[in-house]
């Protein structure tokens, strides 16, 4: 459970992923057997979270979800990993989200087929109930209910300027085409660009990206851009560019979940008082010990053993 003021929020999607590990990437038009088939409970803030958690944080999810048989799966595994879900808004008869991801043994590549299924998004009248005293960070994923997510953070600083004990924002841009991301520009402390939001605003590296989209912004806010095995990038408008590279891997076995695997460390590192280089440098790392391992679960003993992540303690 949480503690009071010591808990992370992360606002946005859970869904339920449906694994496929195939040899190789099948052709249209033919069949074969799978390595490996699964459910998993998947979603960007859901997984993010679990990963906090794993990392030692209290986490907690915030978002809607179905009634429905699937219902009972996620939840259970929220609690299994620790996951709070005490604000979890539960839609009747709605559907749930799933997506169909096919991992290629031989590359470690995903590709994933989503569905939302009749599932709402969450709405500002959702996050009302929220008790705003219990945290320390609130981090949003971009969905297609942006003006709400508006709404939500505005209630967030409406609450820092009343009080002495801030929460710190953040806000990941995955999907460039969500329709009307850019009023959460201005909004959040951080600003997590992928590398597709960043390429599709015309910029070739996430050097040029960060550099770049600081100029938009005011100069409190601190961008990063994750950009696959380049590595990621992180600056604020008053301070230099800091970078920091990939985890170099023999192999690449499963990169589902990389990107928010990134953001729970970085996070995490930001949260311990951390720079923000030596925040993405250990959110790189951590990433990169993902994408060597099948799913999340290897990501807790790794606090105990390993060096990398020893610079925390």
């Amino acid at each position: 459970m949480t503690s009071e003021k010591n808990a992370i929020l992360c606002v946005g999607l859970v869904c339920v992923d449906s694994i496929l590990v195939v040899e190789t990437y099948p052709a249209e038009d033919t069949g074969q057997r799978c390595v490996e088939s699964k459910w998993q409970r998947g979603g960007n803030a859901s997984t993010t979270a679990t990963v906090l958690s794993m990392l030692g944080e209290d986490a907690e999810f915030m978002g809607t979800i179905t009634d429905r048989a699937e219902q009972r799966f996620l939840m259970e595994d929220f609690k299994t990993n620790c996951v709070d879900t005490k604000n979890v808004i539960v839609c009747e008869g709605s559907g749930c989200p799933t997506a169909t991801v096919i991992i290629n043994k031989q590359t470690g590549s995903r590709t994933i087929l989503n569905s939302r299924n009749g599932l709402r998004e969450m709405s500002y009248a959702d996050f009302l109930s929220v008790n705003l005293d219990l945290y320390k960070w609130i981090h949003f994923e971009t969905r297609p209910n942006c003006p709400d997510v508006m709404t939500m953070l505005s209630r967030v600083l409406d609450h820092n300027a009343r009080v002495e004990d801030k929460i710190v924002t953040s806000v990941e841009f995955e999907n460039p085409h969500r329709p009307h991301h850019d009023v959460l520009f201005n909004m959040a402390d951080y600003m997590f660009v992928s590398k597709e939001f960043a390429q599709h605003y015309g910029y070739t590296n996430m050097e040029e990206a960060v550099e770049g989209l600081t100029h938009t912004c005011q100069p409190r806010i601190a961008i990063i851009c994750a950009w696959g095995e380049c590595g990621a990038a992180g600056k604020q408008s008053t301070s230099e560019t800091v970078t920091s590279p990939a985890l170099k891997l023999d192999h690449v076995v499963d990169t589902l979940g990389a990107g928010d695997t990134f953001i729970a460390g970085t996070l995490h590192a930001l949260a311990k008082g951390r720079c923000l280089k030596s925040a993405i440098a250990f959110g790189c790392k951590l990433s990169g010990f993902k994408c060597g391992m099948r799913g999340l679960k290897g990501i807790e003993h790794l606090k105990n053993s390993s060096p990398v992540l020893s610079i925390l303690k």
